[in-house]
């Protein structure tokens, strides 16, 4: 009996050396947070679904012709029904779309992020980084922002020389233009 109580039980020793079951790792707090982003746009696409219905039925009310309506007759001699606003219908089919597509990205682009464990920006960017190949040696990004720095000094330096260089041509063109004037006017007086 002694032996039994002092083996470990497979449950205890499995339970502590394998990873966390899929019900701990989405009850965290990180992943809650996540997939309360997720949803938050999930609700988002449910209002703009409910906007866009009450829009439809709005529109499906104005032409459908009354009980009472003769056959014969034209729907808007009868009835009275709002005119058709055709820059405001645009307007609204334009909010719509909008809000359709924001919240559409808004999911997937917080679905991936839940999907690939990201939940805040410098975790993205590591993410990134590593993908790309880029390390995060602050020694090497300091080194790149001062190369960047000096490629765009130099890139400015060489427009200044060409606006410069414009300037005199101008001015020169300017001069020989002007003598070109005064050689033809002279020309003109002495043949006139």
């Amino acid at each position: 009996m002694a032996n039994a109580d002092t083996t470990p039980s497979p449950s205890t020793s499995s339970s502590s050396s394998s990873p966390p079951s899929w019900r701990e790792h989405f009850f965290t707090p990180r992943a809650r947070r996540q997939l309360t982003l997720f949803f938050g746009g999930a609700c988002f696409m449910a209002g703009a679904s409910l906007i866009t219905r009450r829009a439809l039925q709005r529109r499906y009310r104005l032409v459908r012709p009354s009980f009472y309506q003769p056959s014969h007759a034209a729907a808007s001699s009868f009835t009275a029904p709002a005119a058709i606003d055709g820059p405001m219908e645009a307007f609204e089919a334009l909010n719509i779309a909008t809000v359709y597509l924001l919240s559409t990205s808004f999911m997937l682009t917080t679905g991936t992020l839940w999907a690939l464990d990201i939940s805040t920006l410098d975790e993205l960017r590591r993410v990134l980084r590593a993908g790309m190949g880029v390390d995060d040696d602050p020694a090497r990004l300091a080194d790149a922002d001062r190369q960047i720095e000096e490629w765009v000094a130099g890139v400015l330096a060489r427009k200044g020389e060409r606006e410069k260089l414009k300037g005199t041509k101008l001015k020169g063109m300017r001069r020989r233009r002007g003598k070109r004037e005064e050689e033809e006017e002279e020309e003109q007086e002495e043949d006139g």
